[in-house]
């Protein structure tokens, strides 16, 4: 498990062992991930944190991931059936798409609720109705509820509707006419939505508030330099990314027929469409690309942002194909671009079962994050053998010492111990445990406080859980200490 996956299982925890859950604008971001979560938990039978498993968590994302694929449907009257096949495809092979349909974490639910306020709005500039704003309404709300980056995308598709409201040569009468009912009804679907969530379903009133205070915090964070990437992070990702001894990781083929299809729109040659077809078009074409620019010129980058942008894309690349093997004359060229298609798809496909199997947590993978190595297991295992071996079991007292909360995904590995105490720093009038994890850093201060401090006659000797310090994530190394009773009991 990821850090920020452990993060959202422990918070969820919470919410199923009864304690409520309450929105922190400072952290964690939306509530609708963990609230979803309790579907397969109740079903499964999982009423606590320890009862929880990694497949418990995942097959939330992974539902969303999976189901995003069919907002693509709704775009068949204005893109055509073969531009929404061939992004289907596309969506459904792309390797940053599928490894972060695997992670629990927000983007994957932001995205499906992003493709579909889209989606609806499109459909609502086809035939404006009520429903149709009403459902716009509701994603939107969703997506707010879900993740704070979705003003991005609402900026984005303003930008987009402004652009085409201004560029257009519709007469005024062409214009699709939105009735002030209709924008009513779908900012109170998603003003509704959005409260019932961000107040824990009317326990936390102030939570509602505090979804818009958020902002601040985050853009303070913006120009944070642990995250700080140029602007071109994302296209690099996904256009050609190679690390030594690793394999090739390209999306290009993407951007290739989006490409395509973003020029397609505009061009003489366009596929004949009717004006709001023609419109609707347009404006996915202008909203995938705005929004692309609005995430690269943010400094503030982590590589699960980019899926964001990257739903967007697919759209446009089934575009791309779709126009291609319109313009083109003949079945002889169609042909090449259909095997240029598949050859494309399946190069797609080879990478995402790289990400999701052998590289699933290799920094050789462009979308791992600092995400724990193969000293992880070993830790967490030392620690468990501990548990095992002491009388007291799961009630065994264990100390995690590492500064500024820089512990965490060990929260959600030893969910099952009764008796861990999380710390950032020596607490010299706390009780000696069994078992220490700290950075070494501290260990000065932890030998006078396990071995020196204590009078005589209450001192016990500690000796090492592992020989050498283990990361906990890359650049958190930690050292282990048993009290020697424990230990021997581990090694008989």
């Amino acid at each position: 498990m990821h850090t920020d996956e452990a993060v959202h299982a422990v918070k969820l925890g919470g919410l199923l062992e009864g304690r409520g859950y309450v929105y922190d604008p400072s952290e964690y971001h939306g509530p609708t991930l963990n609230y979803f979560t309790l579907v397969p938990a109740l079903l499964s039978g999982r009423r606590t944190l320890a009862d929880l498993t990694e497949v418990t968590l995942r097959v939330v994302p992974a539902f969303f991931g999976t189901a995003l694929l069919l907002w693509m449907l709704l775009l068949v009257p204005v893109i055509g059936r073969t531009a929404v096949l061939g992004g289907l495809l596309f969506a459904a092979v792309s390797p940053s798409l599928v490894f972060y349909s695997r992670y629990y974490i927000q983007e994957i639910p932001l995205l499906f609720f992003t493709l579909g306020t889209i989606a609806c709005a499109v459909r609502y500039g086809l035939r404006p109705s009520f429903g149709w704003a009403a459902a716009a309404g509701l994603c939107a709300g969703l997506a707010h509820a879900t993740k704070e980056t979705c003003v991005i995308v609402w900026a984005a598709a303003a930008t987009a509707g402004l652009v085409l409201f201004l560029t257009e040569r519709k007469r005024p009468r062409e214009r699709t006419k939105v009735r002030w009912t209709h924008s009513a009804a779908a900012l109170a679907c998603g003003l509704a939505v959005s409260a019932l969530f961000f107040s824990s379903f009317f326990k936390n009133l102030p939570g509602v508030t505090d979804s818009f205070a958020a902002y601040g915090t985050y853009l303070r964070r913006a120009g944070e330099s642990v995250h700080v990437h140029p602007w071109h992070y994302y296209l690099r990702i996904l256009g050609w990314w190679k690390a030594q001894g690793g394999p090739v990781w390209s999306e290009a083929p993407v951007f290739i027929f989006g490409a395509i299809g973003i020029v397609s729109v505009f061009s003489s040659g366009a596929r004949r469409l009717g004006e709001a077809e023609r419109a609707a078009s347009r404006f996915l074409v202008l909203f995938t690309v705005f929004l692309t620019v609005a995430v690269s010129v943010i400094p503030y980058k982590t590589p699960w942002n980019l899926v964001l942008f990257w739903g967007g894309w697919m759209i446009t690349a089934g575009m791309g194909l779709d126009h291609l093997l319109t313009r083109l004359a003949g079945p002889g060229p169609r042909k090449v671009v259909l095997a240029a298609f598949a050859v494309s798809a399946v190069f797609l496909l080879r990478q995402s079962l790289l990400a999701v199997t052998t590289f699933d947590r290799d920094p050789r993978n462009p979308y791992v994050h600092s995400h724990p190595g193969p000293d992880y297991g070993r830790l967490v295992n030392r620690v468990r053998a501990a548990a095992d071996a002491a009388p007291e079991g799961t009630a065994v007292r264990v100390d995690v010492i590492v500064p500024e909360h820089g512990y965490w995904p060990l929260p959600w590995s030893l969910r099952r111990l009764d008796a861990v105490a999380w710390r950032d720093t020596v607490d010299a009038a706390a009780s000696r445990p069994d078992v220490v994890l700290a950075v070494p850093e501290l260990r000065d201060k932890l030998v006078h406080w396990l071995i020196e401090s204590p009078p005589p006659g209450e001192r016990s000797l500690y000796v090492p859980l592992f020989d050498e310090p283990l990361e906990l994530r890359p650049g958190v190394p930690v050292e282990g200490w048993a009290r020697k009773d424990v230990a021997d009991r581990m090694n008989r």
